[in-house]
């Protein structure tokens, strides 16, 4: 008898799931939800990716290539400079007035699972190492052409990442919008020359 075909897309299902944990969080999804939500058995979505501890760190390798390239559209990678980094930052405040309260699923991640999981600490971590080699490249192009402050690329780049970090965490909480815009504005300024 020959096997069965897969009747799904098993991208689409990860992209499901991935919308899944990344708005409900890993306590607050779980295959059943996967299955309702893609419509695929729950059979499909054990043969396709495993447990749910499988299945989440498949959803968060999604995010990271999505959140990977979406960074470098934004900040027009190799070209953007300090422009662009503001404008990236002033988007997520854009994002969360329009209803995205989701966040960032690599801190969320790292607060939910990161401890536990050592396959999931490397994912944020590997998430993480490329934020920061795209900032990188924005903070040189800012520096050479004099619009940051005369600071350690390193230093500008930790700070930026420590701000998508922490933004990432005030989208999910009852934080005011205007309270986190301000909090994104003042704090873009530090980079100013």
């Amino acid at each position: 008898m020959a096997p069965r075909k897969r009747t799904f897309d098993p991208t689409t299902t990860l992209d499901i799931a991935m919308e899944l944990f990344w708005e409900r969080g890993y306590s607050h999804c779980s295959i059943a939800d996967v299955v309702e939500a893609s419509g695929v058995a729950r059979y499909g979505v054990y043969q396709a990716f495993g447990d749910k501890d499988a299945l989440y760190r498949a959803t968060l390798k999604r995010y990271h290539e999505r959140v990977a390239a979406n960074l470098k559209i934004q900040l027009k990678t190799p070209n953007g400079g300090l422009a662009e980094i503001k404008n990236y930052f002033m988007g997520l405040s854009t994002k969360r007035e329009r209803g995205d309260l989701r966040g960032c699923m690599a801190c969320q991640a790292a607060v939910d699972r990161g401890q536990e999981d050592p396959q999931v600490a490397k994912i944020v971590d590997d998430i993480m190492e490329d934020l920061r080699t795209t900032f990188g490249q924005a903070v040189e192009i800012g520096i050479a052409r004099g619009e940051m402050r005369d600071v350690p690329k390193e230093d500008l780049v930790e700070f930026l990442v420590g701000l998508q970090r922490s933004l990432g965490t005030m989208a999910r909480t009852a934080t005011p919008n205007q309270d986190i815009e301000r909090y994104i504005k003042v704090s873009l300024t530090l980079l100013d020359r």
